[in-house]
């Protein structure tokens, strides 16, 4: 299937990041010493989109493909239940990781290797429930009577919830601990699906108390409306380049060159002065700025 990505809109302003640093084989951050030749000016104008055609659909989301995933991912573990290798996760803490967030790594790689359980940590370390405790396949019960395992009984078709997942969505979201326990038995202990579950449904909280949303809402009320989406032509001019001088990540030192007037200026620390000779090959971030009308910037 051929994706074709283009731009709703072009903003005021363009950044982009060059790859110039990677994690080798040793899981050491490597700097890329390449010149690359950059642009004075951007045409994106072919870039434009004019909307979904017939016989397309749109991509999917980056937050949608990434929840499926986790949906597959918890799906298989759940049938497999699979136990974390003692020897992997212990690797993978001396590399200063939490037990959980090595835990997690193991069962979701099948303990199959240091390196994929790795990657997997370095890929998933945003994510909410990180952190968060592995749950016990007897955490979790659906159903009336008495239950086996630690955590709180639900009273609401007999889920339990575990008293650490509470503490720690009440403290990072800003929820009492009733409407967090609330937000994990309407979504069977899922972490993520809780938190989302929260700011979705503030109408069906029992508890009153203002947090989280209701308090975004208070103090929106005393910011101005955001406004419409700028739109141009698409047509940008370089106007700003943040370079890394020295040939190590761990070593050297930043400096920025910024165009006024048609002139280019070196800032270095404290540092400011008119700046003669420009290279934009060996540049870090690329700031562009749409011209509008006189072009001027």
């Amino acid at each position: 299937m051929n994706q074709t990505i283009r731009m709703k809109t072009f903003p005021r302003y363009l950044v982009i990041k060059l790859g110039r640093y990677y994690i080798d084989e040793t899981w050491v951050q490597r700097k890329v010493n390449v010149s690359v030749i950059m642009p004075d000016i951007l045409d994106l104008r072919e870039y434009k989109g004019t909307g979904i055609k017939d016989g397309e659909v749109p991509i999917p989301e980056e937050d949608e493909i990434k929840e499926n995933e986790r949906e597959r991912e918890r799906e298989n573990n759940t049938s497999s239940h699979i136990q974390p290798d003692e020897i992997l996760v212990s690797q993978l803490i001396d590399m200063g990781f939490s037990l959980p967030a090595c835990q997690k790594a193991a069962i979701h790689t099948g303990n199959s290797s240091v390196d994929e359980a790795m990657s997997w940590i370095l890929e998933h370390m945003e994510d909410p429930d990180f952190n968060a405790p592995v749950s016990e396949p007897a955490s979790v019960s659906v159903g009336v009577g008495s239950q086996s395992g630690s955590g709180e009984e639900g009273g609401e078709g007999g889920i339990l919830v575990d008293p650490e997942i509470v503490s720690m969505l009440s403290m990072s979201l800003g929820y009492t601990e009733k409407q967090v326990q609330k937000a994990l038995k309407e979504t069977g202990n899922d972490v993520e699906r809780a938190a989302d579950w929260l700011f979705s449904h503030p109408d069906e909280l029992d508890d009153k108390t203002p947090s989280g949303p209701e308090v975004a809402s208070s103090l929106s009320l005393s910011l101005s409306p955001c406004p419409s989406t700028e739109d141009g032509e698409g047509i940008y001019s370089l106007a700003s380049v943040i370079s890394h001088l020295g040939k190590s990540a761990d070593h050297g030192h930043y400096v920025c060159h910024i165009r006024k007037h048609g002139q280019w200026i070196l800032y270095n620390d404290d540092k400011v002065a008119a700046s003669e000779n420009v290279s934009n090959e060996l540049g870090f971030l690329y700031f562009y700025k749409r011209i509008d009308g006189s072009g001027e910037l």
